[in-house]
């Protein structure tokens, strides 16, 4: 099972994946090199209509 998940960068809106426990690491933008903050990998409704789960520690 894919534990990645996706979400949007507020700033330019660029549209990322990444495993879990990347979750609240720094890190630039790939579009714009900004620094950003990866958001937590909690259970909500990401922009492409999935669920994503935390993976359990």
């Amino acid at each position: 099972m894919n534990t990645n998940f996706k979400f949007n960068r507020l700033y330019c809106g660029q549209h990322m994946e990444c495993e879990p426990e990347h979750s609240a690491r720094q890190i630039k933008c790939p579009a714009w090199e900004h620094k950003m903050v990866i958001p937590p990998a909690s259970e909500h409704k990401n922009p492409y209509g999935q669920t994503t789960h935390a993976a359990s520690r």
